[in-house]
């Protein structure tokens, strides 16, 4: 598996600039240059912590 260019906490403040209503997945998807896919990812992956 490729290892990730963001680490955990990048991927925590990326999701909650969408939990706050920042930006939209879109706009933080293109500014991030990462798919809605892996930001979906994420998202699930926190939900379940």
């Amino acid at each position: 598996m490729k290892k990730s260019k963001f680490s955990e906490s990048q991927h925590r403040a990326i999701v909650a600039e969408q939990a706050k209503g920042e930006r939209n997945v879109a706009q933080i998807c293109e500014h991030d240059q990462i798919s809605a896919a892996i930001f979906y990812k994420w998202k699930t992956q926190q939900a379940k912590e």
